[in-house]
């Protein structure tokens, strides 16, 4: 339960906000998520400029954050914010298994564009092993200092801690500006796969993520 439907009766369903989707992107024509999508949203690594690739990652992350309530698939937890898709994976990866993944170069630029077009909400559903650099953690910190609230995913690797960026929650230099996220089911346990609090405890939150309707 994640009390959504509480805070929509009290008038919080995204109206007004913007939510950035740094991700694998969404196309603007999305049948479901499409109405809530933002004219401003773009492919940021430079001389591509496609919208959305094979992977749907970012599509089923949007569903979640905004699908509007429509009587078509499914509903997000602020459906009715605007997304803004900023696509940002690249598929030339150091790890065999990974089909996507992204640079934290790319990623830096993609926070920025964030920023400067509206976000007030920028979610990154993505991770890894090491600390994503001072360049990403200049754009990090400026986001936060403008007013951005991050929502960075744990990771899915099963660990104690949380992976980077999520573990960023807790250095004092972005106190406050980012929530990083685990998982669990429906009955209110962990999910195996999640990253566990650990070290940012202090700034940690668990929400669905098992079995989760998505990308309808």
């Amino acid at each position: 339960n994640t009390g959504a439907i509480s805070a929509w009766k009290q008038g919080a369903t995204g109206k007004g906000i913007t939510v950035a989707v740094v991700d694998s992107g969404i196309e603007k024509d999305h049948p479901d998520l499409g109405v809530n999508i933002s004219a401003a949203s773009t492919d940021i690594i430079a001389g591509r400029n496609e919208l959305i690739g094979e992977d749907r990652h970012g599509v089923r992350v949007a569903s979640v954050i905004a699908a509007p309530f429509n009587d078509f698939g499914t509903v997000g937890i602020a459906y009715n914010s605007t997304l803004l898709s900023i696509r940002a994976d690249i598929s030339d990866c150091e790890e065999e298994d990974d089909d996507v993944c992204f640079r934290s170069s790319d990623l830096a630029n993609a926070i920025t564009y964030a920023v400067n077009n509206g976000a007030k909400i920028i979610n990154l559903s993505l991770g890894g092993d090491t600390p994503m650099g001072t360049r990403f953690e200049t754009a990090l910190a400026n986001a936060i200092a403008q007013g951005a609230i991050f929502a960075i995913a744990s990771g899915n690797e099963s660990e104690a801690n949380p992976g980077w960026p999520g573990r960023y929650a807790s250095d004092p230099r972005f106190s406050g500006g980012i929530i990083v996220v685990g998982a669990h089911d429906v009955a209110n346990q962990m999910a195996d796969f999640s990253n566990k609090a650990g070290v940012s405890q202090a700034w940690y939150l668990s929400a669905p993520g098992v079995r989760v309707v998505v990308d309808c």
